[in-house]
């Protein structure tokens, strides 16, 4: 079998039958190729791409893997399913340069950019996501852009932040629409977390941040859009007033909505989702998405401090 289109017709029916094993941005299934009983053939739904483990055929499904496709896999038990945006985009009038990869970078670009890069792995940022997501610098300026793309690849918003103890901390576009922070890359179905700020949003999984602390219209318009049928919102402390507003707003357009109020036990308040760490706002991400509120409402929710770190000095939860 070396036709991707059967591929994917058979992946279909091996879905249907529930003969696979559904992970967050996976599914591993019994490989069409060879007689592989073991569920060695992995189809990554961020990447559009399949491959056995145990005959290593590999199979490209971008451009073929559709939209549709995805719903239809939801609709047969797997959850979260999202669309990666593409990642090799090309901005015509965009004179940032990508903090990956660094050696690649004349000296007043690579100062900046390995600033920038330590920044970002220092608020629990991982360095596939700098690349992901284009993160880019300009020669002697302290701060980090991140660029918005269409999906045609054109750039549409950036937002900068700086490096620096300084104002304007947040910079962006001038007269502009704010988007949602994320979906250019990653495109979700049913149910999404909210954030604020890009770091928030980096560090917390099945998220959008609003680059605010109150949702917008034409945000909120995607979101209807988009299908999206249930979202948790999660604001910086010091705007849960606004937060909470987000709701009502999200709860008018049909959309079952909820506003967080997280707290870690025995520390003083943190400031935003990011301050929380990756282990911390993975956890709260897999409770959130887990539960199915009955109604619109403030939850209250409260974690374990992190304290250990994984491999790769990332914060995980205690137990």
């Amino acid at each position: 079998m070396n036709d991707p289109r059967l591929v994917i017709s058979y992946i279909h029916h091996q879905i249907q039958a529930g003969n696979c094993n559904i992970g967050e941005d996976r599914i591993k299934l019994d490989c069409p190729v060879c007689d592989d009983t073991k569920k060695h053939f992995y189809l990554y739904l961020s990447s559009f791409t399949a491959h056995c483990f145990r005959c290593e055929a590999h199979f490209n499904l971008r451009g073929i893997l559709t939209f549709t496709d995805l719903r239809a896999f939801k609709q047969n038990g797997v959850q979260d399913v999202a669309i990666s945006r593409k990642p090799d985009v090309r901005f015509d009038d965009w004179d940032a340069t990508p903090i990956c990869p660094i050696s690649n970078h004349d000296p007043g670009v690579n100062s900046v950019a390995c600033q920038a890069y330590w920044r970002c792995i220092e608020r629990g940022v991982t360095s596939q996501q700098i690349e992901q997501y284009v993160m880019s610098v300009r020669p002697w300026i302290p701060r980090i852009y991140f660029p918005v793309w269409d999906d045609n690849g054109t750039l549409t918003y950036w937002c900068s932040r700086t490096l620096l103890d300084e104002e304007p901390r947040m910079d962006s576009l001038k007269d502009s629409v704010r988007p949602l922070y994320g979906r250019h890359v990653r495109r979700f179905v049913d149910q999404v977390i909210l954030v604020e700020g890009v770091f928030d949003h980096l560090v917390t999984r099945q998220s959008y941040a609003i680059l605010g602390a109150s949702i917008t219209k034409s945000q909120t318009a995607i979101l209807v859009q988009d299908g999206i049928r249930r979202v948790f919102v999660i604001g910086d402390v010091d705007a849960r007033t606004k937060a909470d507003r987000s709701v009502h707003t999200l709860v008018s357009q049909g959309i079952q909505a909820y506003s967080i109020h997280l707290s870690v036990r025995g520390q003083i308040p943190y400031k935003d989702p990011s301050d929380c760490g990756r282990g911390i706002m993975s956890e709260v991400a897999t409770r959130l998405l887990g539960m199915t509120p009955t109604r619109p409402q403030v939850l209250h929710m409260e974690v374990l401090p992190a304290t250990t770190t994984t491999g790769d000095g990332l914060p995980v939860p205690s137990v």
